[in-house]
């Protein structure tokens, strides 16, 4: 839920017209309409802070019961392929983490991602320079690149 809430937070510095934004905006399994998030959040986070990153895994069921929930509607969480994947914002698949069973909490329970966490926001590495793997996927006419944590 709090990817929901950093979002609408955004909107309301856009709103306000507020120059004020966030450094690092991490995205850890968001419960976001992946839509929604393509279409309208990710734009107003991107002019907000200095960098995005959206962390998903293919093991989160909490990710997938939510897109039951709602009519299917596909979350900005969820790794299966192909991965959200958008201009400035690096995309890290945690797909290959060992998951608790509901597998939501990776981001906070996983040494690997918590310190690829740590590389990130406190010293401000980009995904490049992390110990993450690049990868390629093919969507509509263009290639897209995103990372794999290991």
């Amino acid at each position: 839920m709090g990817g929901r809430v950093l979002a609408r937070a955004a909107h309301l510095l856009e709103e306000a017209h507020d120059s004020e934004g966030f450094s690092q905006v991490v995205l850890a399994a968001p419960d976001i309409d992946s839509d929604v998030f393509t279409d309208q959040d990710a734009a107003v986070l991107l002019k907000h802070s200095s960098g995005l990153t959206l962390y998903a895994s293919a093991r989160d069921r909490a990710i997938r019961l939510s897109a039951t929930i709602h009519g299917g509607v596909r979350r900005a969480g969820d790794g299966t392929k192909p991965l959200v994947v958008l201009p400035r914002m690096e995309t890290v698949d945690a797909s290959e983490i060992d998951t608790d069973l509901i597998g939501h909490g990776y981001f906070a329970e996983n040494k690997a991602v918590i310190d690829d966490l740590f590389m990130l926001i406190e010293h401000g590495f980009s995904a490049g320079q992390r110990n993450l793997r690049e990868e390629t996927q093919r969507r509509s006419y263009s290639v897209q690149r995103y990372y794999v944590l290991r």
